[in-house]
């Protein structure tokens, strides 16, 4: 069983998400070992008995949850919950205790992957979960980071890009990678 968490720019946890697809051959799975659901509408037995089940005619069963740690963020524990928190409500954290020891006793050939944007180190779903799981923190990179980035991919693409270039790019996109991805497509099929 491996479980991991991606969490940061959506950009770049889409393309984790895509390597860990690639390195763990999850990218061919059959649809009924694939498994994309929704953090706020998932409860714990539900999520437990989709990654406890053996693949179908399959070597692995992926499971992605999106959203679920997010529903954690700006509470510090069990004592600090919102009036309308219950303890029914799938962000009751006393639902989900139990996860980190489930994780470790789930067959071999899932793999769990949690999806969500920025949390904070504070968050008490992911102090819980990092033992038991690989935590991908991917912050959208700045200044020097993001030339490096948008070189990179430029690269990737087939093209070459010149600091000027990149300056221009910055300026005009700012950093979202979405959007610089589509730009630098652009400019890498028209160089052709």
């Amino acid at each position: 069983m491996s479980a991991h968490i991606l969490h940061g720019d959506s950009y770049l946890v889409r393309r984790q998400l895509k390597r860990l697809d690639a390195d763990n051959g999850t990218e061919s799975l059959l649809d009924a070992n694939r498994h994309q659901l929704v953090g706020s509408q998932i409860d714990p037995p539900e999520l437990l008995n989709i990654c406890n089940a053996l693949p179908f005619m399959d070597t692995r069963r992926l499971v992605i949850v999106e959203g679920l740690l997010a529903t954690f963020e700006g509470r510090t524990g069990r004592g600090r919950r919102r009036a309308s928190d219950s303890a029914s409500s799938p962000r009751s954290l006393d639902r989900w205790e139990g996860l980190a020891q489930a994780i470790p006793e789930m067959p071999d050939t899932t793999v769990l992957v949690f999806l969500d944007g920025p949390l904070s180190p504070n968050n008490p779903l992911l102090r819980s979960l990092g033992p038991v799981a690989q935590v991908h923190p991917l912050t959208t990179p700045a200044g020097e980071a993001l030339a490096r980035w948008i070189k990179a991919t430029a690269e990737e693409k087939g093209a070459s890009i010149s600091p000027a270039a990149i300056r221009t790019l910055t300026d005009l996109v700012g950093s979202d990678l979405w959007a610089m991805d589509r730009e630098l497509e652009k400019l890498s099929l028209y160089a052709a």
